[in-house]
């Protein structure tokens, strides 16, 4: 090979490499280029609405109480916290029947016009408890009188089972019936009979007779504020 053809192939060489160098640069360069794959992040998904039980448990208790006005009242009475912040007007309908609510469980009052009549307590279910002032209960109603109220205890002792009904009745002829039900399951006592013992509340003072099928059994008398206990034997 002559001198000439040396240098050919040293330049041809030089170009071969110049050339490689050239495409491993730009392979190099196009990597650098590629950006990074996005993150990737996870989230819970949403919890789902509750509905039924679940819904119903996660929302507010809501009560409404029953109140029972026993005599006319002149004024407006007002549903209060025990503050005495006012939160509703209680409008009783013709027979002295008003609906306390919806009211959260809680302790409450009643008031008319400046005056304080009394304090009560709502339970969850509605049941009424711990009243004071001119309120009384029954456990369901919240009752208003404008006396105060005495009660009459009867214990009462039945020969048969089955379904009973007496009255209390003033003289005024003002009737509180109670009816009650032994069952023929149920075991006498050791005189042979039936007992039940029924607690009258809210009566006004006077006097009054025990009445079954329109015979008359006792009578007594009531006084404010205090309770009498009769004993009777049911025929």
């Amino acid at each position: 090979m002559n001198d000439y053809s040396m240098r050919l192939a040293a330049l041809g060489a030089m170009i071969g490499v110049l050339t490689l160098s050239a495409a491993a640069y730009a392979n190099v360069s196009a990597a650098a280029r590629i950006p990074d794959p996005p993150a990737i992040t996870t989230q819970a998904p949403a919890a789902p609405p509750q509905t039924g039980e679940a819904a119903e448990a996660l929302a507010p208790a809501v009560c409404y109480a029953a109140l029972r006005l026993e005599s006319p009242v002149r004024g407006q009475l007002c549903l209060c916290d025990l503050s005495g912040s006012p939160l509703s007007v209680v409008e009783p309908d013709e027979d002295g029947d008003a609906a306390l609510g919806p009211v959260a469980p809680g302790r409450y009052c009643l008031t008319l016009g400046s005056e304080r009549i009394g304090s009560f307590r709502v339970l969850e279910n509605a049941a009424i408890t711990e009243t004071a002032g001119r309120l009384w209960t029954d456990g369901e109603l919240l009752h208003l009188e404008r006396f105060r109220p005495g009660q009459a205890e009867l214990t009462l002792t039945v020969s048969e089972p089955g379904y009973e009904s007496i009255q209390l009745v003033d003289d005024l002829g003002r009737a509180w019936n109670r009816d009650f039900f032994i069952p023929e399951r149920e075991h006498r006592g050791q005189d042979g009979v039936y007992t039940r013992v029924l607690l009258f509340q809210g009566l006004p003072e006077g006097r009054y007779t025990l009445v079954r099928d329109r015979r008359p059994l006792e009578q007594f008398q009531v006084l404010a504020g205090g309770t009498v206990r009769i004993k009777a034997k049911l025929p």
